[in-house]
């Protein structure tokens, strides 16, 4: 599915880390496949709803070993557990934005831009009013314990990005990826989109194969 349609919400959804409410109306992408298209050992579940601030996305993930030990903004948080939305509203894919939270509601946010067929990280961009929420089953500690699930929910301004609230119809390149690293079951990288192929390693930054939200 390379087009997602987001409906608009007339109330906000609850931003407490748990999918109820007005979530369950919301976009959704179940399960996200691994970045070369393999099916998942851990599922992962992504709903989305927009009103006229904010860009809403939750994420739900089994896990059977949730853990980090990251604990200050712009941290490597990618290094551990993580979920995270890449967004690229001109769709050129040579400039966009990253948004990441970890299971301890840590963000790591910035921009990357394509130059000459070198990649730059800007993380000194800070998505200003950003709110983030996590929720779980299981303890993020790094001991390994009898986990279940975990789940992230974010509020995206859209004037962080520079931006007016999307017209209805109007679409953006975008990608959802999810990065687990159980130690029980393994590493994986997950992704809405897709970004290699069968044996390649893994590698999000592909704007090439991002998707598109379609704003209902």
């Amino acid at each position: 599915m390379e087009r997602l349609k987001v409906p608009r919400c007339h109330t906000p959804p609850p931003l407490d880390g748990r999918l109820s409410g007005v979530w369950l109306a919301g976009a959704e992408v179940r399960p996200l496949p691994q970045h070369d298209g393999r099916p998942a050992i851990q599922e992962t579940a992504v709903r989305l709803v927009y009103d006229s601030h904010h860009l809403y996305v939750a994420f739900r993930c089994h896990d059977n070993d949730i853990w980090g030990t990251l604990h200050e903004r712009d941290d490597p948080i990618y290094d551990e557990e993580v979920v995270e939305v890449f967004l690229d509203p001109e769709g050129a894919g040579r400039r966009y934005f990253e948004i990441e939270v970890s299971p301890h509601n840590v963000v790591l946010d910035g921009i990357n831009t394509w130059d000459n067929g070198e990649l730059r990280w800007d993380d000194s961009w800070d998505c200003a009013g950003l709110r983030t929420a996590v929720a779980m089953d299981g303890d993020a500690g790094p001991e390994l314990t009898a986990d279940r699930w975990w789940s992230a929910t974010l509020a995206i301004p859209f004037d962080a990005l520079g931006l007016a609230a999307p017209r209805a119809g109007e679409a953006w390149r975008a990608n959802l990826y999810r990065i687990e690293r159980s130690r029980r079951t393994g590493e994986e990288f997950q992704a809405w989109r897709p970004t290699q192929q069968p044996g390649e390693p893994p590698m999000y930054n592909v704007p090439a194969r991002f998707g598109w939200l379609e704003f209902g």
